[in-house]
């Protein structure tokens, strides 16, 4: 009989499996629970989870990736967030390792990748592999037994598929530190829609993916049940994009220039139906009630949670009956080059021996093929979206800007909370026989929750509107994505330059050269039935002029524009670092935009150009205003505006809360209150064009009068940021931008900031 020792310790029972292979390949198993010696708890242990995974196609390409600097270099960049971030790592294969077998007879897109370059799936530390999808066949069942063997030979388990329906919905198991895991791949794109014959799933003598029914997850799940600590789902499912159709997948796209030089021809996408000729298709970012259904069902007959992917996009998470549905993690890698499909992250569930404790998510971009961690403002805005995504379907996405990292939490009342108080003065100008706010950026810690109040002279009543700023890469940050078009040495990231962060984008032109222009690689989706603002920070130097407009198109591959609007009139001459912001008009077949920036040159000599913190915002409609209006949130809403009735309005002073889903907010444990008040350092700083002052009360006490002003460097009070009182315990946010109690713009300099609280400072 087997026998085994164990020289571990635990504090829990170890679980043993046994499987047993016979002559005719069948195999059978059987678990226990072994007490091992007492020990302490070692805290969870950790499984990574990635979406769709496809080298072949472009990645393969002569003068490709892979020819040029080896396959290894597709997932360096995210091996420390992934591989190497956890003690197990999983993804969906999507394509088969083979230099044998014959394409699909029937299918319209079949991929296949060589077999040495599997050696990038083993480097890249993971330790297993779903092969349940559309693509495994797509080189017979000799292709996808070849692929099978190299797992065999790597010694990295596989689920999803086989040479029969049993094989296909057989589960693979891993065990780390005693803990058991079963792991089940199930597909249901079988083909049938679209009369793909032979059809994709398996069959009791007929190869494929293991059919995603409810008779097959019920059997496969009672199989595997008992024998696993904890049983984890993983589908390829649901539609890729909505009705408008789906795009052409027998031409291919434009040439993208890489770094070495050469250039990759960008691949059709991967459809799960026919082109339509629809070239204004658009990708599903929520799934389907069906679909919904039919997740939740694997969760009642016995899975711990249900990871999906083949929606290329990301999708939200919801939290059903205790348990983690994760809808889409979209692509991990993949050749695709729409926009939509580029963010993507590393979901992470933390698991004890009792079961799931902790899900966490990191944000990462597929960046020219290459996937790198989105960091900053890009990462923010991926893990913001999903939160946005996963609110109405139960399950709460905390995330912490400063960890890059995002918290989810099935239960929204177990995750911890601070609400921050942030004031802003606003300025107002006269539209259409109204006063209209500058729109405000959101940039706290936290979403906005709450409007507590709106005041000013005059103000009259009020509406407000939100917005979400879709450009994504204004801020010209090493975030982790390279999206703008800079393809002359007169466009280029000057980090010599910016009005915040650490770049600008430049541009430089003689008297006597054609204008330059720069905007992104593709266009950008956006509803030409909302309204939009653009805003932006220019800087001069001899120009001609300094244009940034905002461009729209009727789909996303034309590159003549519907229709174009400036920001502003074209800054001239020479200029300091200034904003400027518009509500633009949108065409009622605007469906696509890109923001573009022109330097004209000067009549005589050099002539130069910095843009920065460039925002295309997406309004909701407007709604009535009212102190102490509660927003629902988390969300992605980046940009709150005002509008009042008096149009005389010149300014207004916003009070607002954001809530904050991680503890800590004062740097004591647990986010307590601190002993003494704190005025602490403004961030960022140095800062342009506005920084960010937070005063933290002790708690206890009444309510108390306080002020918090900005000093120079003689002593003199230039702005006054707050006046009012406070209670204890209460935490206050204030946004400066660096303008006097006038409004005037202060020079750059060196200030202080003032806290007085009663008689103390």
């Amino acid at each position: 009989a087997p026998y085994h020792d164990f020289v571990v310790a635990a504090d829990y029972l170890y679980a043993v499996g046994l499987t047993v292979t016979d002559p005719d390949a069948l195999t059978g198993g059987d678990t226990c629970q072994v007490a091992v010696e007492p020990g302490q708890p070692q805290g969870p242990i950790t499984v990574n989870f990635v979406g769709d995974i496809m080298i072949a196609r472009a990645y393969e390409a002569p003068g490709g990736i892979i020819d040029d600097y080896g396959v290894d270099a597709i997932f360096a960049p995210t091996k420390p967030i992934f591989g190497d971030a956890a003690d197990l790592s999983v993804c969906n294969l999507e394509c088969s390792f083979t230099d044998q077998g014959t394409p699909h007879p029937t299918k319209s897109v079949n991929f296949h990748a060589r077999p040495e370059n599997f050696v990038g799936i083993v480097n890249a530390g993971i330790d297993l592999c779903d092969i349940g999808n559309n693509h495994i066949v797509d080189y017979g069942e000799v292709g996808m037994l070849q692929t099978i063997g190299l797992c065999a030979a790597a010694g990295i388990p596989y689920i999803g598929a086989g040479s029969d329906d049993r094989l296909a919905l057989a589960p693979a198991f891993l065990s780390e530190r005693g803990i058991r895991l079963g792991f089940l791949g199930l597909s249901n794109r079988t083909g049938r829609r679209w009369n793909y014959q032979p059809f994709l799933d398996a069959g009791a003598s007929k190869p494929g993916f293991g059919y995603l029914i409810p008779k097959n997850l019920a059997e496969s799940i009672a199989a595997a049940r008992d024998e696993a600590d904890v049983l984890i789902v993983q589908t390829h499912s649901g539609d890729e994009y909505l009705a408008a159709g789906a795009p052409s997948e027998g031409t291919p796209g434009g040439a993208k220039l890489l770094a070495a030089d050469g250039y990759l021809e960008e691949p059709p996408v991967e459809a799960s139906e026919p082109a339509l000729g629809d070239p204004d298709f658009r990708f599903r970012n929520e799934p389907l009630p069906t679909e919904r259904a039919l997740r939740r069902q694997a969760l009642d007959l016995g899975a711990d949670v249900l990871i999906n992917h083949h929606p290329h996009v990301l999708q939200g998470f919801e939290s059903y009956q205790g348990k983690l549905i994760a809808h889409s993690l979209g692509n991990f890698i993949f050749d695709l080059y729409y926009p939509e499909t580029m963010p993507t992250i590393v979901l992470t569930l933390e698991i004890e021996k009792a079961g799931i404790t902790g899900y966490t998510l990191v944000p990462a971009w597929i960046d020219d093929y290459i996937t790198q961690p989105a960091t900053g403002a890009l990462g923010r805005e991926i893990m913001d979206r999903l939160a946005d995504y996963s609110r109405d379907m139960g399950a709460l996405v905390a995330v912490d800007p400063f960890a890059n990292s995002a918290r989810i939490y099935l239960d929204p009342a177990s995750a911890p909370q601070s609400v921050e108080l942030v004031q802003a003065t606003l300025p107002f100008r006269e539209t259409a026989g109204a006063a209209v706010s500058r729109p405000l950026e959101l940039a706290g810690a936290g979403p906005l929750s709450r409007l507590v109040d709106l005041s000013g002279e005059g103000l009259g009543s009020w509406e407000f509107r939100l917005g979400r700023e879709l450009l994504w890469h204004g801020g010209l940050e090493a975030e982790g994505a390279t999206f703008w078009d800079l393809t002359a040495p007169d466009e280029f990231l000057d980090a010599s330059e910016a009005a915040a962060g650490q770049r600008s984008l430049a541009m430089r032109r003689n008297a006597g050269q054609a204008a330059a222009s720069s905007d992104q690689e593709r266009h950008l989706p956006c509803d030409p039935g909302k309204a939009h603002s653009l805003l932006g920070w220019l800087k001069t130097q001899n120009a001609g002029g300094a244009l940034v407009e905002a461009r729209y198109y009727i789909d996303r591959n034309t590159g003549t524009a519907l229709a174009s609007e400036a920001l502003g009139p074209a800054l001239g001459g020479t200029n300091d670092w200034a904003q400027q912001w518009a509500d633009i008009a949108t065409p009622a077949e605007g469906d696509w935009f890109e923001v573009r920036c022109t330097l004209t040159p000067p009549a005589s000599g050099e002539g130069r150009a910095w843009f920065d913190g460039l925002k295309f915002v997406e309004w909701e409609p407007w709604q009535p205003g009212a102190a102490g209006t509660a927003v629902a949130h988390p969300h992605n809403y980046r940009f709150v505006q005002f509008r009042a009735t008096n149009p005389a309005l010149a300014e207004a002073l916003l009070s607002y809360e954001e809530t904050r889903y991680v503890e800590d907010l004062t740097g004591l444990p647990g986010g307590a209150a601190p002993a003494a008040p704190v005025l602490a350092q403004n961030f960022p700083n140095p800062f342009n064009p506005s920084t960010r002052l937070m005063l933290s009360l002790p708690a206890g006490g009444g309510s108390l009068p306080v002020a918090v002003s900005v000093h120079d460097v003689q002593g003199r009070r230039v702005a006054l940021l707050y006046e009012g009182r406070l209670s204890g315990g209460e935490r206050l946010s204030l946004d400066w931008d660096g303008r006097g109690t006038g409004g005037e713009r202060l020079p750059s300099g060196v200030y202080f900031a003032r806290a007085r609280l009663g008689e103390r400072s």
